[in-house]
């Protein structure tokens, strides 16, 4: 008896999400359709700014096309020679750590200097 009392509940549940997304398309149609002229007017009022703005994005790209040419393969070296560099040097780390505890060590035992 639970077993049906479950599946109607899903059932009844995926119904109700149905319809609201039903809903929801019509909806949506409903207010692109009614909308659609001022869209319209809208993009016929800023279409030269758009055209404007992909203008200036083609002078900026082409103007930084150059750095990217030599940056991204400057990056990816510096990437690898900083990976090469980090694997090769981690083992030395407990030997730093233990040459920074004898400084301070030294560096609290002496007296400060007189200027």
């Amino acid at each position: 008896m639970i077993g049906l009392f479950v599946i109607l509940v899903v059932i009844g549940s995926l119904m109700l999400g149905g319809v609201a997304i039903a809903a929801s398309i019509v909806f949506r149609v409903f207010l692109g359709l009614v909308l659609l002229p001022f869209r319209l007017i809208g993009l016929i009022l800023f279409l030269p700014l758009l055209i404007l703005r992909g203008l200036i994005g083609a002078v900026v790209g082409l103007a930084m096309a150059p750095f990217l040419l030599v940056g991204i393969p400057l990056l990816l070296a510096g990437g690898i020679v900083a990976g090469v560099l980090f694997s090769l040097l981690t083992p030395l780390l407990p030997l730093l750590a233990i040459c920074a505890v004898i400084w301070f060590l030294v560096k609290a035992s002496t007296r400060p200097r007189l200027i």
